[in-house]
């Protein structure tokens, strides 16, 4: 099945008017930035600030207030610059891009909007950021990036129905009251995110229904992510089962063909750093990643790395470094996974893994230790792997100085 795409409308609609360049070809475009792929037509840019007004036109001179206002008016092609502040509201986003001409939400550069629906320790009104489409949750909604954005207190950080085509990039994604992201997709891209502390609340403290990421779907990415400190596992692999009146097409159900390399999970609460589940979870390789005190809540022999539930074949864990005193690695794989060349019971030597800080230091067994295929140009704060003779495992490239 091949994904449906919206068609926009492409003239000025207020905004500051610009004209983007010709796009390149596109090819496997969502192996790549959405943001810059753009054909030769105009296409608006909305400016939100929190002294705006949303009878504004949504110039910088004169903006919008609220992040929902401008994305209603965004259509493929545009978009919508976002101001430091804090905006109490649950953003709903209906509209697709089209191939080439992504919808973008973004961070004013230098900035960190901060989207809040509710409020600590209650429950939230909504999530931070939804992607439904307008005809109903089991069309497909696409071709829309979203970058720098800090997003709190809502019930889930970001929920999608049927996306495809989707960036989530440099975001901060934490304390939300269930799942950090949550969806069913195909060629989604999560790179560069935080994800933490999601799910935690006073009357789940031995849930493990509450993960960083919780996803379902084909050709999911999750690369160069810091994803630490959520109640149940950090990445849930999720294959469950095509329903026609639920899923788009087969593409956006199973769990087939994942990639989740140069990631470092750590400190999940209740469960392992990732999990694989259900017999449609097939042929996902997991590389380059550091498995850092999972399960810290379960007994000693508990899986803090890899976690295989019911999962069907297929998989490569190739090049990981698993640390976790007294916890296994991965769990019984399912015939026909390849598992080789990881490294278990060392010591990552982070900056500071108690405050946050996963960073590598000085001799560091991750330094240099990855394999470069398929390996990010950067690390997720922007430094060109490899820094030295290989590509460094984690999210981060060793910094000299640290």
């Amino acid at each position: 099945m091949t994904c449906a795409k919206s068609v926009g409308h492409f003239c000025s609609r207020g905004g500051e008017r610009r004209r983007r360049r010709p796009a390149p070809a596109v090819g496997r475009a969502w192996a790549f930035s959405l943001l810059g792929l753009v054909q030769g037509v105009f296409a608006a840019v909305y400016h939100v600030a929190p002294d705006g007004d949303d009878a504004h036109p949504g110039s910088p001179e004169r903006p919008l207030r609220t992040v929902q206002r401008a994305v209603d008016r965004a259509r493929a092609g545009d978009t919508i610059v976002v101001r430091a502040g804090v905006y109490r509201e649950a953003v709903v986003l209906r509209e697709s891009g089209e191939e080439g001409r992504p919808i973008v939400l973004k961070n004013h550069p230098g900035e960190r909007p901060i989207l809040q629906p509710g409020q600590p320790g209650q429950a939230p009104p909504g999530q931070g950021i939804r992607l439904q489409a307008r005809a109903g949750y089991q069309h497909p909604i696409g071709w829309i990036a979203l970058e720098g954005l800090e997003i709190r207190h809502g019930h889930d950080g970001i929920k999608f129905y049927n996306a495809h085509h989707v960036t989530i990039r440099n975001c901060f994604i934490h304390d939300n009251w269930h799942q950090g992201i949550l969806g069913n997709g195909y060629r989604v891209r999560i790179e560069g995110n935080v994800i933490a502390r999601n799910g935690l609340r006073p009357d789940n403290e031995r849930s493990n229904l509450e993960h960083g990421i919780y996803v379902t779907g084909t050709e999911i990415e999750i690369a160069n992510n810091v994803i630490h400190g959520n109640r149940a596992y950090g990445i849930q692999v999720a294959g469950y089962p095509y329903n026609p009146g639920a899923h788009a097409g087969p593409e956006f159900a199973g769990a087939r063909r994942w990639r989740i390399h140069h990631n470092t999970i750590a400190l999940q609460r209740n469960r392992a750093g990732v999990v694989l589940w259900q017999p449609q979870t097939t042929d996902c390789t997991i590389q380059n990643n550091i498995f850092y005190r999972n399960a810290q809540t379960l007994g000693r022999g508990a899986c803090q790395g890899v976690d295989f539930v019911n999962a069907g074949g297929g998989h490569r864990i190739c090049r990981n470094l698993f640390f976790g005193p007294e916890r296994t690695a991965w769990s019984q794989p399912p015939e026909g996974c390849r598992i080789e060349e990881n490294l278990e019971g060392q010591d990552p030597l982070f900056v500071d893994a108690d405050r946050g800080d996963f960073r590598l230091r000085a001799g560091s067994p991750a330094i240099d230790a990855g394999l470069t295929e398929g390996a990010p140009k950067k690390d997720r704060e922007g430094r060109t792997r490899p820094q030295g003779g290989g590509v460094d495992l984690g999210a981060h490239e060793f910094q000299q100085g640290l």
